[in-house]
């Protein structure tokens, strides 16, 4: 190549760098609707009867199963309420063995629990219905960007659930949106289809992350990234698709050859790990953080909570009951979670300060954690349409996603995504959880026991207030004694305790 090629190319390649945004975003969608904010909140209150700002129940950061009978021998409340492994400092066994709440909390105030509901449908009425799609229309445009005001400050729904082989979703113009979605197992209890509703998780990265060292788009790296990511949430070594060496220019597997590999190996702190392509460039000039345990700021995560569709089999109907949604908004370091964790609990000591008045946020910006996350969602309203969740719904989302010892970084799935191969990276439509292998956890003696097994022998049942009558009637007999001849098939089939029948299904 002639010189003067040369220094155009170096120059460009320059260029190229200075033009990365640290906030530079996948997608930037324009909503249509022309109503301002208060003119929207304040016709969608009117239909739906709600006020968007109102709080009624000053703990709503707890949820329901919190207030669940343990009869002194079924106990569910250990998932969450665990000793958390750094950086998560949360220490929070002690609702295990006493019925501790806050000043106002102390009664259950989940009173539409125990309405019953008269009115009985058709199976056909609920299929007509639950596939219905009321995230897209017909033209397959997002419904909320055509409806959300103009001024809207949040989360503007973006993710197509249109998802190729690998998992990537990609707009109706077959652009790339950034999100990824992964199979994961189940959280023990409600987040059981069997309990009434099914879901999906995906994750998404700055977009830096998917650039390679001279600022362009290369997926192979964003791959490379997603792996890297997940070993350092982990924090341990992981299979999983196969990644390309050469183009990390990273020895993934430190087995000192540069080639394909599903193995990445995990080592921190360790100077020579770090991110690949543009994000090294990024953690080289102190712009982004590479921390064990620990997100980035700018991850997203995007969960749908649906219907049943018993149709054929067990999978996701096309309505949502929700949409969630968390960002990381600010980094906090090893140090300052730890002292963010002491300062709580020497307030729990000394007082009460756990009411709704001491979080902040709002509706239409989001709910934030004091982790670091921003958490938002939609709720499906009255007539089925979603909306966005008031101030009171969206507090209900933060007391999980901030203060339990069962979490990483505030999430619950990204460290229960299943690894193996790619089969880890697709959504729920390409792959569901039938012939899927129990997961394994460690017990205080070193051991290892099936997590499913573990659950249903120490609660004795599939869900947190015990009401799932056809698991118990699966896995125990009369005398509340363990089937194991039940349990065992748990080993090579989650689904058959995870899935329920057709007709709990429809009921």
């Amino acid at each position: 190549m002639p010189a003067k090629l040369i220094i155009i190319f170096i120059l460009s390649m320059i260029q190229c760098k200075k033009n990365i945004s640290m906030d530079e975003k996948w997608t930037k969608p324009i909503l249509s609707s022309k109503e301002n904010l208060i003119q929207y909140i304040g016709r969608i209150s009117k239909e739906n009867k709600i006020d968007f700002t109102e709080i009624k129940n000053q703990t709503a950061y707890i949820p329901s199963q919190c207030y669940t009978k343990t009869e002194n021998k079924h106990n569910p409340c250990y998932t969450c309420h665990a000793v958390g492994k750094e950086p998560n400092y949360n220490r929070d066994t002690k609702p295990l063995y006493v019925y501790d709440f806050p000043e106002g909390g102390e009664n259950n105030p989940w009173k539409n629990l125990f309405n019953h509901n008269s009115k009985t449908y058709s199976e056909q009425e609920i299929a007509n219905y639950i596939n219905i799609d009321n995230y897209k229309n017909t033209k397959g445009e997002i419904i909320l960007q055509k409806e959300l005001p103009v001024d809207w400050k949040g989360y503007i729904p973006d993710c197509y659930f249109n998802f190729d082989k690998d998992g990537f979703d990609q707009s109706s113009n077959f652009e790339f949106t950034g999100w990824r979605a992964y199979r994961y197992y189940p959280f023990p209890g409600t987040f059981f289809p069997t309990n009434g509703s099914i879901g999906d998780v995906m994750i998404r990265l700055p977009k830096y992350f998917a650039l390679n060292e001279y600022g362009e788009f290369n997926l192979e790296i964003y791959k490379i990234n997603l792996a890297i990511m997940e070993s350092l949430i982990k924090q341990k070594s992981i299979t999983t698709e196969i990644l390309n060496e050469e183009i990390a220019g990273y020895d993934l597997d430190k087995n000192n050859k540069f080639e394909n590999t599903t193995k990445l190996h995990f080592s921190f702190p360790d100077k020579n790990s770090s991110y690949v392509g543009y994000a090294k460039t990024l953690l080289k000039e102190k712009k982004l953080t590479y921390a064990a345990g620990l997100f980035p700021v700018g991850t997203e995560f995007l969960h749908s909570v649906r219907y049943i569709d018993s149709s054929n089999g067990i999978s996701l109907a096309k309505r949502f009951k929700e949409l969630r949604y968390m960002r990381k908004h600010n980094y906090y370091t090893y140090a300052d979670l730890y002292s963010q964790f002491m300062q709580e609990a020497k307030e729990a000591r000394f007082q009460d300060r756990n009411l709704a008045e001491n979080f902040e946020g709002n509706f239409d910006i989001g709910f934030f954690t004091g982790k670091g996350w921003t958490l938002q969602g939609f709720i499906e309203d009255k007539s089925g349409n979603l909306r966005p969740s008031t101030n009171e719904e969206t507090l209900f989302c933060v007391g999980c996603h901030s203060g339990l010892g069962s979490t990483k970084d505030g999430s619950f799935s990204f460290n229960r995504k299943i690894e193996n191969s790619n089969e880890g990276w697709k959504h729920w439509t390409q792959n569901s959880l039938t012939k899927v292998s129990e997961p394994k956890i460690e017990l205080n003696d070193n051991t290892f026991v099936g997590e499913y097994n573990f659950y249903l022998k120490n609660n004795h049942a599939g869900d947190e207030f015990r009401a799932n009558k056809e698991i118990i009637n699966l896995f125990f007999n009369a005398k509340d004694e363990p089937n194991p001849d039940k349990l065992t098939e748990l080993n090579d089939d989650v689904s058959k305790l995870i899935f329920p029948s057709k007709s709990r299904a429809i009921e």
